[in-house]
Parts: structure tokens; sequence; C-alpha cells
């Protein structure tokens, strides 16, 4: 490899280097749908995005979402630079020489335009079928840090088919069936205005604002419907219970936000929805169930611990990375 590599920056509207990257991101083992251009569309102009790949001659071999943020004198990268994943992903698993040349070539392509520091949030091993951590070996000899450590809760789904059996507690059963006393309805791929009824009693409960606008969801949703989706429990007609869905990859699933309206907590609607979704997941192929974050900064959110841990889900460990360049 030696001497035949390049940064190259990667534009999500340049046709010739998306349809390259496309094919990248469904070929590259662990590329997630964080990195495809046609996710990474969806930001418009509200990040200065700075995407860049690895070419091995004329050949796009690596890539990296990235986008800038200045602040006073400082300029630093961030990957991702929303509420995702990045990091590198490549054509081939990495030798450890192979990973500390992509990275000294990284490093001085961004001293030479100005970065002084790096953010990474590396996907899941658990997205991987062959996980290999000789990349992040390599980030942490040459003093890369880890900032933060959050736990994510999945649910491994190989060789799994009675869901409710194999991986739920007597707990959750008996929370599925209180649902199904109380005629809760779930419905997959259900309309995104119901689901986002749901999406507004949960964070209006919470004071914070969804990661996405209406408008932002129901844009992925249209564009990537294979990726994005959404299912609603409902009690008679009003939707109490929503889980926003992203698949990963081709065969992980998550759940991208979990909602419930507190008004209807105790028809256990969102135990069955989420039994639904995780069962529709199987039938399409899925290995893996994402529940999503269970911590913030390292702190633990003992209720939503106990919920998952119901469903049979598994803690994995979702580290970021920082370094210093000057």
């Amino acid at each position: 490899m030696s001497g035949k590599l390049r940064i190259e920056v990667l534009h999500t509207h340049d046709q010739t280097q998306s349809g390259a990257w496309q094919k990248a991101v469904l070929n590259f083992p662990g590329a997630t749908v964080f990195h495809d251009p046609c996710f990474l569309k969806y930001h418009g102009t509200r990040f200065e995005e700075h995407h860049l790949g690895v070419y091995k001659g004329d050949e796009l071999f690596g890539l990296i979402p990235l986008a800038m943020f200045r602040e006073k004198e400082a300029t630093e990268v961030r990957s991702p630079y929303g509420g995702s994943y990045g990091g590198f992903v490549f054509a081939a698993d990495l030798s450890y020489a192979q990973a500390k040349e992509v990275l000294d070539l990284f490093h001085q392509y961004l001293l030479e335009v100005g970065v002084s520091g790096i953010t990474i949030t590396p996907s899941l091993p658990v997205y991987h079928r062959n996980p290999d951590d000789t990349l992040l070996f390599a980030l942490l000899a040459d003093g890369y840090e880890v900032s933060n450590t959050d736990l994510v809760h999945a649910m491994m789904l190989e060789g799994v088919s009675d869901v409710s059996e194999q991986l739920l507690s007597a707990s959750a059963r008996r929370h599925v069936k209180k649902a199904l006393k109380n005629e809760v309805r779930c419905v997959v791929d259900a309309p995104a205005d119901d689901f986002w009824v749901t999406v507004g009693k949960t964070f209006e409960k919470h004071g914070v604002s969804a990661t996405h606008t209406f408008e932002q969801w129901q844009w992925l949703c249209t564009e990537l419907p294979d990726r994005f989706s959404a299912d609603v429990a409902y009690v008679g007609d009003q939707p109490v219970a929503g889980i926003g869905r992203v698949r990963i990859t081709p065969d992980v699933d998550s759940a991208f936000y979990i909602c419930q309206d507190p008004d209807f907590q105790d028809s256990q609607a969102l135990s069955l929805l989420l039994l639904t979704s995780v069962e529709d997941a199987i039938s399409k192929g899925c290995r893996v169930f994402d529940l999503g974050t269970s911590s913030v900064k390292m702190v633990a959110r003992e209720n939503i611990f106990r919920f998952k841990e119901s469903f049979g889900a598994r803690g994995v460990s979702r580290r970021t990375l920082t370094k210093k360049l000057q």
C-alpha cells in the first residue's frame, strides 16, 4: 500500500463520486446507513461537511464522513456530527501497518487544512459480522483518548425463532399479554403523522427536542424507505406508542426512537409494539436489533436499563475517541 494512497474530499452531490461512494457503502464491511451519501444529504447546509475518501490508485478504498466545527481559532472535525455513528470503513480489514499508514495520511491532511482536533464515534462491533479492532488499537496507540463511553442495548437474534419465549423475561411477557387484553393494535410501517404524535408526547414529557424535525424524518422515510420507517401501537384509533426504526446495515435493525404517550403507559402498548418490531426485523433477515443508548455521558438511566434488559438485550459499549493535533 505504501505510496499508493491519497486523501480526497467527497461531495454528496457529485454524481461520479456519489456512485462509487454508494457502491462502497453496499460492499465495505461494517459500512452503515450513516456512511451513506443519500443519508448524509438530509443534513442540507446545517453543517460544514468535509467527507474524506481514501483512494488506492483510482479506487475508493476507504471513507469517513466528517464535518468541521470552527470555534474561535480552533477547528475540530467530528465523525459523526449528529447522534449516530461515524468513523472509517474500508474495502477490507487493515493490517496494523496499513492502519498506521492511513492514520498518518489522515492526520497530515487535517493539519494541512488547519484542523486542530478530532472526535470519532465508531460504529458498534455488533454491526460487523467479523469485527476487527486493529484500527481501534491503532487509534489508541496513536494518542486518541476515550472521552466518553455509553452503553447501548442490543438484542441478538441469530437462532431466535420465538422472541417472547427465548428472550423476554416473565414480566415482559406479562406486559405483552396485558396489551393484548387491552386490545392494543400494532401497525408496521405506519403513517409518519401517527408516529410523530407519539414523538411529540414523549419529548414534551422530557422537555427536550427530538433529533429530527418531522419534515426531516418524513424526508428520510420517503427517500430511504428501506432504511427508515416507523411502527405504531394504537388504542382504538389513537396512536399511543411508536418506534422509529433505522436499518443500520442489511442485517442490523434499530429502534432510533422508542416513544409512548404517558397517558397510555399502563396499556403496555410499548411492550407489544417492541415485540412486533423485533419479530418483523427477524422476518426480514436481521441478526441484531439495536435498542439505542441507555446512558447519557456515562450516567445510567436505570429505568431504561430495566426495560431493555427485560427484552433480553445485552450491553454494548459506545465509545467516543478524541485527539488533539496541535
